[in-house]
């Protein structure tokens, strides 16, 4: 990100991601050298310039059995409106920037 930033002159303005448990399909399995069935955890993003425009996106699969995830929060200043939106379901929280997030 920094260097999108410094080098490229394209600072991301905001994004979403989705952290999800799923079960390993055949390929999945055998690239991650797992069971069929195992459970590993899903993430997905996108990031944006202000402009709107995408400029990442991920997506990887984790093995439920040798990953941690460590999550950094930081209240913002003000809070902004942005990022996926809730999409109507389940429980509004308020995200590490101080925006409000939809979790599904």
């Amino acid at each position: 990100y920094e260097f999108l930033g410094t080098e490229c002159h394209r600072a991301l303005a905001r994004g979403w991601r989705t952290i999800e448990a799923v079960s390993a399909d055949a390929r999945q399995a055998r690239l991650l050298a797992t069971r069929k069935g195992a459970p590993l955890i899903l993430i997905q993003s996108v990031s944006f310039l202000s402009n709107g425009r995408p400029i990442e996106y991920y997506f990887a699969y984790h093995r439920g059995d040798r990953s941690r995830f460590e999550v950094k929060l930081v209240r913002s200043r003000h809070s902004r409106q942005g990022g996926k939106p809730a999409g109507g379901r389940g429980t509004r929280l308020p995200s590490a920037s101080g925006e409000l997030i939809g979790m599904e």
